[in-house]
């Protein structure tokens, strides 16, 4: 995946709602979802433009958010900051 730039859609109490678009081997998609507050834990959708959606739940940590593919582990997500990659 690149061209990910989560931007905060809203500040609620409880939650941070992130949106973001960006692109991967399978095509265009938007990215949504929230960060919750209390835990860390974030709550992400997939949506390809062809319709598809992919659920990704894990965990905010000082790296990054880390993820898995709904409860099936079909795959791993890890998000960071630009500003740490060489390139």
């Amino acid at each position: 995946m690149h061209g990910i730039n989560f931007k905060i859609v809203a500040d609620r109490a409880e939650d941070l709602i992130l949106s973001s678009q960006g692109e991967d081997a399978s095509g265009s998609f938007t990215m949504s979802g929230a960060v919750h507050k209390s835990n860390g834990e974030v709550d992400m959708k997939k949506r390809y433009d062809n319709g598809e959606i992919w659920e990704w739940l894990g965990v905010m940590t000082p790296f990054g958010i880390v993820a898995t593919r709904g409860s099936r582990c079909g795959g791993w997500l890890w998000l960071w900051k630009r500003s740490w990659s060489s390139t």
